[in-house]
């Protein structure tokens, strides 16, 4: 299955406000996928089309199903070759497994843990970012990890917007990148394929808005999942020594 039909299966599951890309194809856990299937089957089901348009609800409910199949499927492979990759390189590292419950250490770092589904397999063998860490060492569940992801894409600034305080682009301009980009296309792409900015242009654009976006972790302290000490005196420092090794 082409990366453009993982983008339109994850929109018509997620809604298609969700920003898709390739980081959010690596964070999608099962768990995921199937509670947005049940939430969308509920409403497209042609059972619930009582009064309104049977056939557009049959449509819409054979395309949330082929969006489920499909998202399934790629993270079953996602999954056969990560196991892959640890069972060759268990040779030569060593392969991160959860904490044990040993006394006062682990009560101190996990003592109140939110409910919510976590992670509990090996690290990636890889460059991680911190969100990332967080969630792949158990520290955040899937569902918390998944609002950080759009509560920081809310709060920044958009690019278009960014472009058009700069004086690189108008309205206009920014509304014909938007209708005419591709699916799953982030948008500084769109700009360099449209010839609207060049890439040294996309770049700064890019290097701005992280500057004005808040920290990842941030969205974890204010919501309770993890103390603002905790992070900053061991978290941090672990994630810095794990992507070392890369």
């Amino acid at each position: 299955m082409s990366e453009i039909e993982l983008f339109r299966a994850c929109q018509i599951l997620f809604g298609p406000g969700i920003g898709v890309s390739h980081e959010f194809l690596e964070y999608i856990q099962p768990s995921g996928i199937k509670s947005a299937y049940r939430r969308l089957a509920r409403v497209t089901h042609p059972d619930a089309a009582r009064g309104g348009d049977g056939e557009v609800s049959h449509n819409r409910f054979i395309e949330a199903n082929w969006a489920y199949e499909s998202l399934t499927e790629y993270v079953s492979s996602r999954e056969r070759m990560q196991r892959l990759k640890v069972f060759r390189r268990a040779g030569q590292d060593s392969v991160r497994r959860p904490p044990k419950r040993r006394g006062r250490k682990y009560s101190a770092e996990c003592s109140v843990r939110p409910r919510g589904n976590y992670y509990s397999g090996p690290m990636p063998l890889r460059m991680v970012l911190f969100g990332e860490y967080l969630f792949y060492s158990g520290m955040v569940p899937w569902e918390a990890f998944i609002k950080a992801i759009v509560w920081q894409r809310n709060q920044r600034p958009r690019l278009g917007d960014l472009a058009r305080k700069w004086g690189w682009l108008s309205r206009h301009e920014i509304a014909g990148v938007l209708q005419n980009r591709r699916p799953g296309e982030q948008i500084g792409d769109a700009l360099i394929r449209l010839n609207k900015c060049m890439k040294i242009q996309v770049s700064a654009l890019l290097r701005t808005q992280r500057k004005l976006q808040k920290p990842f972790g941030e969205y974890f302290i204010a919501n309770g999942y993890l103390q603002r000490e905790h992070v900053n005196n061991v978290l941090y420092g672990k994630f810095l020594r794990h992507n070392a090794r890369y």
